[in-house]
């Protein structure tokens, strides 16, 4: 989702436009891959923004960030077959 940031507050925290919110940004290095990592949250209170930010900041330096693991690729030939094989049970058969 696209914010106007509006007024920086301090480092990594925005009071976006028009609204009470504050905007969150923290950004680390992931220390596997090496790569950067940024992340971003909105929140209603300054000291609310201010304790994500530090967490998020401390957990991500550490490491102890937990990645969502990624997904095998499913195959249509093995969906179709399970779709088949569930629908075959439910499927009632015809009264005469």
């Amino acid at each position: 989702m696209s914010y106007a940031k509006g007024d920086k507050v301090e480092s990594g925290i925005w009071k976006l436009e028009g609204r009470r919110d504050y905007l969150v940004e923290v950004s680390y290095s992931d220390p596997d891959s090496g790569r950067r990592v940024r992340k971003r949250k909105t929140a209603n209170r300054l000291d609310l923004a201010r304790r994500w930010r530090d967490s998020i900041k401390t957990d991500g330096l550490r490491g102890e960030i937990l990645k969502r693991p990624k997904r095998k690729p499913l195959r249509f030939s093995d969906y179709s077959q399970e779709y088949l094989e569930v629908w075959s049970r439910n499927e009632k058969k015809a009264s005469s």
